[in-house]
């Protein structure tokens, strides 16, 4: 190089784009004082980012070697050196030359065209802090703010709480496990199990195993059902125990209910045994069985309680 200072023109190509790696294009032409262009050749030259369009102290920097053909260059900077800014805010970039002062003004980031459509006049997509879609003004503490339909097409995990006046799924096809109350203004439907540590509520119908209605919370009622063996073993049930207290005779027990159940026992051995209840209490009620009106004997039988909760 035969002149320790040059004249540089910048153009740029493209501001911060939207990618996996962000990278600035910058093009511009070096030139002697005399106005002709310097020696074809590679040249070292520094890039810095600044907040300010003079002073400061640079946030980002590199060194790259340039290749200067005819006195015009193009770099791509951000491949060697990550462009690991948050681009927030206005920045201005300064260039040293070899052998020279950082060359003055600085100039100044601008955006491309394409990245207008991201941050755009309804919606913002900041580096930094929350993102709004449909508004510039995301509600406090959300770090995602939808207005209008939103469209899922995929898998949604979450991991936190989901709050709201409706949610409305088409479909649910898989388990749905929580540890806390699940609640709903409309219907509960669904396909698989639906597990909750708390409460299930809903104001319409809640439907399960192939569509069988199942009490919602306001009728405020508790069903047990079962089958008993005739040796006095449980065929088929659950939340309940069984005690053979003799020949036709067995105890059925099982967490009280507030107020005095019903319950109702049918046969399982044929319409020639008969069936009797008593001594029914909040927790148990005693079942006997019998041929005809005669002899007890044992037999198995089915039964269903039913009591407010």
């Amino acid at each position: 190089m035969k002149n320790l200072y040059f004249i540089l023109c910048l153009l740029f190509a493209g501001s911060a784009t939207v990618q996996a790696q962000i990278a600035l294009s910058v093009q511009g032409t070096v030139q002697n004082f005399d106005g002709t262009a310097v020696d074809n050749g590679e040249y070292d030259i520094t890039f810095k980012l600044y907040e300010t369009d003079a002073g400061g102290t640079a946030i980002w920097e590199t060194t790259e070697t340039v290749n200067v053909v005819s006195g015009v260059y193009s770099v791509l900077l951000g491949e060697n050196t990550p462009l690991d800014i948050p681009f927030n805010t206005t920045y201005h970039l300064g260039i040293t030359l070899p052998g020279g002062p950082e060359l003055m003004p600085r100039a100044q980031l601008t955006s491309s065209p394409y990245a207008l459509s991201v941050v755009g006049q309804d919606n913002t997509f900041p580096s930094t802090g929350p993102v709004g879609v449909g508004t510039t003004t995301p509600g406090a503490g959300q770090q995602l703010h939808v207005v209008g339909n939103t469209k899922l097409e995929g898998n949604l995990e979450i991991t936190g709480t989901v709050t709201g006046i409706e949610v409305d799924f088409e479909n649910i096809t898989t388990n749905i496990n929580t540890s806390k109350s699940i609640s709903a203004n409309q219907s509960i439907s669904a396909n698989q199990n639906i597990s909750a540590g708390g409460n299930i509520s809903a104001g319409g119908n809640i439907t399960a195993n192939n569509g069988k209605p199942v009490p919602v919370a306001e009728e405020g009622l508790r069903i047990i059902r079962g089958s008993v063996n005739a040796n006095g073993t449980v065929k088929a049930g659950s939340g309940f125990s069984v005690s053979k207290q003799g020949t036709g005779a067995y105890s059925i027990s099982f967490p009280a209910f507030s107020a005095m159940p019903t319950p109702v026992v049918t046969s399982g051995s044929g319409s020639t045994i008969l069936i009797g209840t008593a001594g029914t209490t909040t927790s148990s009620f005693t079942v006997t069985t019998r041929f005809f009106n005669t002899a007890s004997l044992d037999a198995n039988f089915d039964f269903i309680v039913i009591g407010p909760r």
